[in-house]
């Protein structure tokens, strides 16, 4: 094997060939090959490792004077075809593997981090490259829009602590005895919920788990169950002033795939807001000022399983158990003004978050504004 050397823009390349430069050379590309991949593969395995990845095109090819190649360690240090990831029972391309958790559960990912975890993933060669779990466990965390979302007069009591919280669920055709049936894709489920008074539902989700989606080591399939109670009241103060408060309790259960990299227990949830309002919606001006906090897991823990590296030339795998409930707690103030103007309506709103997304020190802001014509 022949060696070569670069130097960086305005030096000049040069190349020496021959066995007594190549040998030293060869020799220091094999002790930082040991030390990247932190002494887990064997002196074969890296000397083929070596060989494999040598630029033995166009010239190079001449086995009868460049041998194996030139040496490319640029290439030796990278993953080689496809990087596998997951547990002893089920793997996949590292590429594709992923869990998009409920913004309920905060930074999942982050705490898995936190708490010392690396995962491996193996390259064609049997070599083990690590990443931070955050790129496998992530939350979607979608903040408020800045332009409101225009919601019709008749529908302002359902707010948004309905649907067993999982977006894409709607209202089925009928109801009975204020008994709601709710539907969706692979979804349905029933809820009671009045402006005033006690409230209750629950919600079978075949699709994901609140939203979040599962592939590659984690499953190509999760389903969960959500169950909730809550009361919400609506107080009277004049002819003008209206007190409106909630709060609800769910429980939640997740069904991933079997042998997939993540188990979580069942979890309690918490939701609850407080507003004044000025007027009647949908009726001349009406105005609201509010504080909430958005869904969080208040219960539960996650166990983690994942490809740790190798031992003695073997896949080793190893666990964390980390909790569901964010290290925040986002509380928000916003505040609403709908106006008629013309032939139709006007929305204004503002608001202002601390631990968005239930992440301590966090914070996010939104102005917006919003018309509709009523035709």
């Amino acid at each position: 094997m022949n060696a070569a050397g670069s130097g960086g823009k305005g030096e000049v390349k040069h190349e020496t060939p021959g066995t007594s430069f190549a040998a030293p050379v060869v020799t220091g590309a094999i002790a930082l090959l040991m030390e990247h991949f932190r002494g887990q593969l064997g002196n074969t395995e890296i000397v083929k490792r070596v060989v494999n990845t040598a630029n033995n095109r166009g010239r190079y090819a001449q086995l009868e004077i460049y041998g194996a190649g030139l040496l490319d360690l640029r290439a030796a240090l990278q993953p080689v075809g496809t990087l596998v990831t997951g547990t002893p029972s089920r793997n996949g391309d590292a590429m594709v593997t992923g869990l998009r958790m409920p913004a309920a559960m905060g930074a999942f990912g982050h705490r898995l981090a936190a708490s010392g975890v690396e995962v491996a993933s193996l390259d064609d060669l049997g070599a083990p490259f690590w990443s931070t779990p955050e790129q496998f466990v992530y939350t979607t965390w979608l903040p408020t829009l800045a332009i409101p979302t225009f919601v019709e007069p008749e529908s302002r009591n359902r707010g948004a602590l309905h649907l067993g919280f999982t977006p894409g669920t709607v209202d089925g055709p009928m109801a009975v005895n204020g008994v709601q049936f709710l539907l969706g894709q692979d979804r349905i489920g029933l809820e009671r919920a009045p402006s005033d008074g006690f409230r209750w539902g629950m919600l079978w989700d075949g699709a994901s788990w609140q939203g979040g989606q599962a592939s590659g080591a984690f499953g190509d399939r999760v389903r969960s169950m959500t169950a909730w109670v809550g009361r919400g009241s609506r107080i009277a103060i004049n002819d003008e002033w209206t007190v409106r408060a909630s709060a609800t309790m769910a429980l939640g259960r997740v069904f991933l795939q079997s042998g997939s990299m993540l188990d979580i227990d069942t979890h309690a949830l918490s939701s609850w807001d407080l507003g004044i309002e000025r007027g009647e919606r949908g009726h001349g001006t009406w105005s609201r000022l509010s504080v909430s906090q958005p869904l969080r897991a208040e219960s539960g823990r996650g166990r983690f399983t994942y490809l740790a590296g190798l031992r003695d030339g073997a896949q080793y795998y190893d666990h964390a158990t980390v909790s569901l409930a964010p290290e925040g707690r986002e509380v928000a103030v916003a505040f609403t003004h709908e106006t008629p103007i013309g032939p139709g309506r006007s929305v204004f709103s503002a608001a202002h978050a601390w631990d968005a997304g239930h992440e301590p020190g966090r914070t996010h802001s939104r102005v917006g504004v919003f018309y509709q014509v009523n035709w």
